[in-house]
C-alpha cells in the first residue's frame, strides 16, 4: 500500500513538472487550441501546489524579493484591467492571468520540489522532454513542414531559443561525461548549426556560441556573470539602446559586423524607424502600461510588428513602475547568486544574460525568461539555506 501511494505521488509530481514545462517554454502556433490547453495545465499545476501547501515554506527567499515580485504581478494586473489603449484582439486580463499564473506556478513549484527533495525528477523530465521536442521540431523543419508560416514550436527565433535551452538543460543534467553524453552533445551542436542555417537564423548560432563562451570563460574562480554589477547594467544599457544606438551605428567596427559579417542593413531591419516613434507609441500610458500582450496590436496601429526591445515591451505592457520592479528583482536575485557558482547557477545566469543582450533588438524579456529568473531565485536561496543548515549540524 505504501508503494502504491508513493508511486501515485511521484506520478502527480511528474505530471505537474511536465505541465509547467509545456505551458512555460512551448508554444504550437499551428494549433490555436493549445493556448487554451495552457490554462488547463495551469489549473493542474496549481492543484498540485495546493495539495502540497505544507511544502510552500521558503525562508531562504528574502522578504524584499517576495514583495518586489508581488508588486510586479499586481502592477501587471492593474495595467491589464485598465486596458488604456482599448486593445480588442486579445483580452489583456486573460493574458495577464496566464502570464502571472505561469510565473507564480514556476516559483511555487520550484519551492515545493526543493522542500520535497525532488529536483532530480525535474531535471530528468526537463532534459528528456527538451530533447524529444528538439528532435521532432528539427525533423519537421528538415522535411519542409510549416504551420502557417511558423515551425512546430514557433518562428525561427523560438526554434533557436529552444536549441539553446535544451543545450543548457543537458549541460546542467549531465554529471559524468561518458562517450554517449559526449556524442549527444556533439550531435546537439551539429543540429543547432544545421537547423539555424536552414531557418536563416544567425541569432541561434551566435547565441549558442555566446553561452558556451560564458560557461567556458567564467569558472568558479572568476564568474562575473553571477554578479549584479554585470547583469543589471547590461540590462539597463540594452533597455536604453533606442537612445544610444545612433552613435554606435556610426562606428566602423559595428558597421563592418552588421554589413559584412551578418549581412544585414544598417537600419536594423526597420528597427530604427520603430525607435524614432517610441514617444508617440507610448503616449501618456508609460507609467501604468496597457496590459499584458498588448504591444502587438498597439504597434500594429503604427505599422510595426512589435516594439523590438525586451524591457520596452515590459514597460509598454506593465508600466514603468513594473519595469523598475524587474530591475530591482534582477539586482536582488543576482546579489544573492554571486555567492553561489554551481553548474545550475552558471547555466541559468548565462541564459539570462543572453536573453538580456538579445533584448536589445528582440522582445526576449518574456514570461519564459522571467520564469527562469524566478527559478534561479529559488534554487540559489535554497542552496544557501542548505549550506547554513549543514554548518549548524557540523558545529
Amino acid at each position: 500500500m505504501v508503494k502504491v501511494e508513493k508511486y501515485i505521488r511521484i506520478s502527480f509530481t511528474a505530471l505537474a513538472i511536465f505541465a509547467c514545462y509545456m505551458m512555460t517554454f512551448v508554444s504550437f502556433p499551428g494549433f490555436e487550441i493549445y493556448n487554451k490547453l495552457k490554462y488547463v495545465m495551469m489549473i493542474f499545476v496549481f492543484a498540485y501546489i495546493a495539495y502540497h501547501y505544507r511544502d510552500l515554506k521558503c525562508p531562504w527567499i528574502s522578504g524584499a524579493e517576495k514583495v518586489v515580485f508581488l508588486a510586479y504581478v499586481v502592477l501587471s494586473f492593474i495595467a491589464s484591467i485598465r486596458n488604456l489603449s482599448e486593445v480588442v484582439t486579445r483580452d489583456p486580463l486573460i493574458q495577464c492571468i496566464g502570464h502571472c499564473g505561469i510565473l507564480i506556478a514556476n516559483f511555487l513549484l520550484m519551492v515545493i520540489l526543493c522542500n520535497t527533495k525532488r529536483l532530480k525528477v525535474l531535471g530528468e523530465i526537463y532534459v528528456k522532454l527538451s530533447i524529444i521536442l528538439l528532435i521532432v521540431t528539427d525533423v519537421t523543419i528538415l522535411m519542409g513542414v510549416t504551420f502557417g508560416g511558423n515551425y512546430l514550436i514557433g518562428n525561427k527565433f523560438g526554434v533557436a531559443y529552444h536549441h539553446i535551452r535544451t543545450l543548457l538543460i543537458f549541460l546542467i543534467y549531465v554529471k559524468e561525461w561518458d562517450f554517449r553524453n559526449k556524442v549527444t552533445l556533439v550531435l546537439m551542436l551539429i543540429a543547432t548549426y544545421l537547423i539555424n542555417t536552414r531557418t536563416d537564423c544567425a541569432t541561434g548560432i551566435i547565441g549558442t556560441l555566446f553561452v558556451l563562451f560564458l560557461l567556458l570563460l567564467f569558472t568558479r574562480q572568476i564568474n562575473i556573470v553571477l554578479h549584479p554589477i554585470c547583469q543589471v547594467p547590461i540590462l539597463y544599457a540594452c533597455t536604453m539602446f533606442p537612445i544610444w544606438y545612433k552613435p554606435m551605428m556610426d562606428m566602423k567596427v559595428i558597421r563592418f559586423i552588421i554589413e559584412d559579417i551578418l549581412h544585414r542593413k544598417m537600419n536594423l531591419t526597420g528597427r530604427t524607424r520603430i525607435y524614432s516613434r517610441i514617444p508617440e507609441i507610448f503616449g501618456d500610458h508609460i507609467l501604468w502600461g496597457d496590459g499584458i500582450n498588448t504591444n502587438v496590436e498597439i504597434c500594429g496601429r503604427w505599422g510595426f510588428s512589435n516594439i523590438q526591445n525586451g524591457m520596452l515591451k515590459v514597460m509598454m505592457e506593465s508600466g514603468l513602475i513594473a519595469a523598475i520592479m524587474v530591475f530591482i528583482l534582477y539586482f536582488l536575485i543576482f546579489h544573492r547568486a554571486k555567492h553561489h557558482d554551481g553548474r545550475i547557477e552558471r547555466a541559468l545566469s548565462s541564459y539570462l544574460l543572453l536573453m538580456t543582450v538579445l533584448s536589445t533588438v528582440e522582445i526576449t524579456i518574456s514570461v519564459s525568461t522571467l520564469a527562469v529568473l524566478m527559478c534561479l531565485c529559488v534554487l540559489t536561496g535554497y542552496e544557501k539555506e542548505t549550506e547554513t543548515a549543514e554548518k549548524k549540524d557540523t558545529e
